[in-house]
């Protein structure tokens, strides 16, 4: 039963690369997660899948036929989410935005943070659980906090992003200044 991870019909590059990352850890637990989106990727995201070797996120239409349910990444309100989200079996929401509207029937995770990327809630999450970091996990992780904050230059971001920001860049297998120049060209984009 296949797990839908999935931003906001709004979303942003950092959400986007977040929507991968949360189906990479689903999957990481042995879950069968797909990550999705309501567009078709922007020409930015186009390039930071194909710079990493990642399937992008399938579109969809409609997120209640589910079979394992689907997690809210990078939103909680569902004013902002699919049409049909109300009627979709939330398993799970991640987000960096303060609570906005959500309910459900049925117990669900929520892990809401006030950090400028949602990635950062990712990469504590693989901490926590003490999930084995790829190096390509950890790029992805990296790209999208690097986005969200504009390098850690925003001045939302928090020492929480500093420090997974930190982790991650141990833990790639790519140039790091490489990668900080193609941020820097996708933001400026």
């Amino acid at each position: 039963m296949q797990i839908l991870t999935i931003g906001p019909r709004q979303s942003t590059v950092g959400i986007d690369i977040a929507v991968i990352n949360a189906a990479r850890l689903a999957s990481a637990f042995g879950k069968d997660a797909a990550p999705s989106a309501y567009t078709r990727l922007s020409p930015v995201m186009r390039d930071i899948v194909k710079f990493w070797g990642v399937a992008p996120p399938i579109v969809v239409k409609a997120v209640a036929g589910a079979a394992g349910g689907v997690v809210m990444v990078g939103h909680n309100d569902l004013a902002v989410s699919a049409p049909d989200i109300s009627e979709a079996n939330v398993v799970a929401v991640v987000d960096n935005h303060r609570m906005s509207g959500f309910r459900a029937s049925h117990p669900v995770y929520i892990r809401l943070e006030p950090v400028a990327s949602v990635n950062t809630i990712l990469t504590e999450l693989y901490q926590e659980r003490d999930v084995m970091l790829s190096p390509l996990s950890a790029g992805l992780l990296l790209t999208g906090i690097w986005c969200d904050t504009r390098q850690l230059t925003a001045d939302a971001t928090t020492e929480k992003d500093q420090v997974a920001a930190a982790y991650l860049a141990d833990r790639i297998q790519r140039d790091r200044h490489l990668l900080a120049d193609r941020v820097s060209a996708w933001v400026s984009a």
